[in-house]
C-alpha cells in the first residue's frame, strides 16, 4: 500500500434498491434496459444523459427499484424523466 493510506476506511452501507436507466425510441412502445442494475442514482443518469445525447432516442427514465424484487412492498419509482419534443 501507499504510504500515508493504511488507516484510510471507506464506510459503505448495504444498500438495499438498485437504479436501472431505461430508454424508448421514436414509435416504440417498449422500453430498453441500459445495462446493469446500478448502486447509485448518479451512475444511473450518467448512463441515461450519454446514451441520450446520442439523439436515437425519444424518452429516457430512471426507475429505483428494490434490489430483491421479492422482498419489496413497493413497485418500481420513477426518480428522473427525459422527453425529447
Amino acid at each position: 500500500m501507499s504510504e500515508g493510506y493504511e488507516n484510510v476506511h471507506v464506510n459503505r452501507q448495504p444498500n438495499d434498491r438498485r437504479y436501472l436507466a431505461r430508454v424508448r425510441r421514436p414509435g416504440y412502445r417498449k422500453y430498453e434496459l441500459l445495462g446493469r442494475p446500478r448502486m447509485t442514482e448518479q451512475a444511473a443518469l450518467s448512463v441515461l444523459t450519454r446514451e441520450f445525447a446520442k439523439g436515437h432516442y425519444k424518452r429516457g427514465d430512471v426507475l429505483m427499484v428494490a434490489a430483491n424484487p421479492l422482498e419489496s412492498y413497493y413497485g418500481p419509482t420513477m426518480l428522473c424523466e427525459l422527453v425529447r419534443r
